[in-house]
């Protein structure tokens, strides 16, 4: 959103510090900037053509910057932002590979900062999900929905010939003209579907809220993120958000009146939107293009790529470079089109490892709270609704590595990893030895609901 975007995110969250505090307010920030209100702060003059998960050099964009200050300041105040291990072992690791095994290339410290970052905003999210209030879940969803409403508004523009938000890029220009693919404020279409995707990670927790405001903020956001995303084109985002959607209802039962409700919109604004041209795009795309490009030469390159190198890699945002020695796809901008080889594949087993143990770690904690306390809390929730898309994202398409959506996808993460307000569905038995009912509310003699009550106890 440029210059503007970046105004009016610090305008709302300068306003927002009186009510929810400096570090809320940062936290804010940066996600509202990640969700694409943000711009590129500093970029080197030096800049070379490059196809990679970040520039070819290191570029200072609000979101880093931002998360940088928050993951400070709440440090500072004696509070855990910072995931200290993982990002210990990832960040020696990886600075050592890079000055004694990768070359030490501008390309490989663009990527190991992105990745480094990465670990950090998961951090920080999830310590925005541990400390939310009423007050910051209402203007977190008030936040993100604006936002999404945005990217729906600069779609709806460029379904209509207008290249709103494309600052005149000819990239953007044919996306948009001759693909009659919708970009929102990014050079490419799949990363507002990937954006509109993450958001849910946040929106749909944010449904269950006992703020009426952040509830039909929150509904609002996923109905106009669904669209966007429609406008896109983009097959797997658009079958992960409907998953999602779907998955949320279905394990909901308390959700059903709001979940028929947002269908109900979904379905509407899609049929309306359907005279823009999106529908029958899709329809040419899958004629033209059924399986997506050549994904099994791109595999099979990439599974390559990774025997040769399987202990420490290419380096960090260098698989263009390295692989497009002998392979002409990887050259134009074309790698193995899965996120967790290409991330294997630049950083080695090990280091890769490390570096998407917050993937794993956020199913298990889940998981285990789930199975613990027998209920699903919302963000436990939001998290099994979730994983069927973001496997389908991640193992169709390498994109959730690159800069626009990586560090949106671990704040997203991070926001998961930790335990919602409410019960949804509950698989065990009440405290006072009545059986609870599936997708209502109950709650202790004390008047807390169960979540609450056992908070301490399962984190």
């Amino acid at each position: 959103m440029g210059r503007v975007g970046l105004v009016a995110l610090l305008m709302f969250c300068g306003l927002a510090i009186g009510t929810i505090g400096w570090r809320r307010s940062l936290g804010l920030a940066f996600l509202l900037s990640a969700a694409g209100a943000g711009t590129v702060v500093y970029r080197s003059a030096t800049y070379s053509r490059h196809y990679g998960i970040t520039d070819a050099s290191i570029t200072l964009s609000s979101t880093l910057l931002l998360l940088l200050v928050a993951a400070i300041i709440v440090e500072a105040r004696g509070e855990r932002a910072v995931p200290w291990v993982p990002l210990f072992l990832f960040t020696v690791g990886g600075v050592s590979l890079l000055l004694l095994y990768w070359g030490d290339q501008s390309q490989q410290r663009a990527g190991l900062l992105l990745y480094v970052s990465a670990l950090l905003a998961f951090g920080v999210g999830r310590w925005l999900g541990e400390n939310a209030t009423p007050r910051y879940e209402v203007l977190v969803a008030i936040g993100l929905s604006s936002v999404t409403a945005a990217h729906l508004v600069a779609a709806t523009f460029q379904s209509r010939g207008e290249l709103v938000g494309t600052s005149g890029d000819p990239a953007a220009r044919d996306w948009v003209l001759n693909s009659h693919r919708m970009l929102g404020f990014y050079n490419h279409p799949s990363t507002l579907g990937k954006t509109t995707f993450l958001l849910l990670f946040f929106l749909l927790p944010l449904t269950m809220s006992r703020s009426r405001v952040a509830r039909g903020s929150a509904q609002i956001g996923i109905v106009l993120g669904f669209i966007a995303s429609f406008l896109t084109v983009s097959r797997a985002n658009v079958a992960a958000s409907a998953c999602a959607v779907l998955i949320w209802i279905l394990i909901n039962r308390k959700a059903v009146s709001n979940g028929a409700r947002i269908a109900t919109a979904v379905a509407v604004g899609a049929a309306t939107f359907g005279n823009l041209g999106a529908i029958s795009a899709l329809e040419t795309r899958n004629q033209a293009d059924p399986t997506g490009g050549p994904r099994d030469q791109l595999l099979s390159i990439g599974l390559h790529q990774i025997a040769d190198t399987p202990w420490f890699g290419v380096g960090a945002n260098y698989y263009s470079e390295f692989v497009g020695r002998y392979d002409p796809y990887a050259a134009t901008g074309f790698p193995v089109h899965n996120t967790f080889l290409l991330g294997v594949a630049e950083l080695g087993i090990p280091l890769a490892v490390v570096f998407f143990s917050p993937v794993l770690l956020t199913v298990m904690i889940g998981w285990q709270r789930w199975q613990r306390n027998g209920f699903l809390d919302a963000r436990t929730a939001a998290m099994v609704a979730t994983v069927p898309g973001t496997l389908l994202i991640t193992l169709t398409g390498w994109g959730m590595l690159s800069e626009a959506s990586l560090l949106l996808w671990y704040a997203a993460l991070g926001n998961l990893a930790t335990r919602g307000p409410e019960v949804l569905v509950s698989t065990d038995k009440s405290s006072n030895g009545d059986a609870a009912v599936p997708g209502t509310f109950s709650s202790h003699p004390d008047g807390t609901s169960p979540s609450v009550a056992t908070m301490n106890a399962s984190n």
